[in-house]
């Protein structure tokens, strides 16, 4: 008679970080249909969610309005403190640096992060604003956390609107989506990448990761 299986801390907590991962890539998964960058942040507290958001800076118009900023202000709003002292947040690309400054700043212990950012990105890649021993405050970071899911996501978007721009020139949904070629150019290596190792499409892996993860599941209240 063979023994159960019983988790391990650690895959405990793998499954409670893709749990809450595949949470932020719906949030990226809205943003993607208002044609924006397919970024989504999650903020939990004690299992519970505090706040998710989406990227929305075209949407807003704002060059604050990422998912991340967003997503600490309404978790600050939900518990009445900018401390975010026993908090995780969970984000599908790594943060820049105006996202990390607010990490920091909110002082949130632990940052799962979905897929890196090469060329823009400061918890790891090209600066870790996140663990500076001249900061008073760290962060723990978790990398990786279904990164594949995370990158298709971006190529995909990328895909759709280089194809979007060759068949309409003018239409108005260009300037609505699209980015500068600095903009692009941060986000090419993850392109890339994500063409090379064959992954499938992020709305294919959205039913696998969902499946059995019902939203009621994660209570929103604090």
């Amino acid at each position: 008679m063979s023994l159960l299986h019983r988790d391990t801390p650690e895959e405990k907590q793998k499954k409670i970080d893709e749990k809450f991962m595949s949470l932020a890539l719906k949030e990226a998964e809205k943003a993607f249909q208002h044609h924006e960058v397919p970024i989504g942040c999650v903020i939990v507290r004690k299992n519970r969610v505090l706040s998710r958001e989406r990227n929305r800076r075209n949407t807003m118009k704002s060059a604050i309005a990422h998912a991340e900023i967003i997503a600490i202000s309404e978790a600050c709003k939900k518990i009445n403190d900018w401390r975010l002292e026993d908090c995780t947040l969970y984000v599908t690309l790594e943060p820049c640096q105006m996202c990390t400054g607010a990490i920091v700043q909110s002082r949130i212990p632990r940052v799962v992060i979905g897929c890196m950012n090469p060329k823009a990105g400061c918890a790891g890649s090209v600066i870790n604003l996140l663990q500076m021993d001249a900061f008073m405050h760290k962060a723990e970071i978790t990398y990786g956390v279904l990164e594949s899911e995370c990158s298709a996501m971006l190529s995909d978007f990328f895909k759709d609107l280089r194809e979007f721009r060759k068949s309409n020139p003018s239409d108005y949904r260009q300037k609505q989506a699209s980015l500068n070629e600095d903009e692009e150019a941060e986000l090419e290596e993850i392109e890339d990448s994500t063409q090379e190792s064959g992954i499938r499409s992020s709305r294919q892996m959205n039913d696998t990761f969902e499946e059995g993860i019902k939203e009621d599941e994660f209570d929103d209240s604090i």
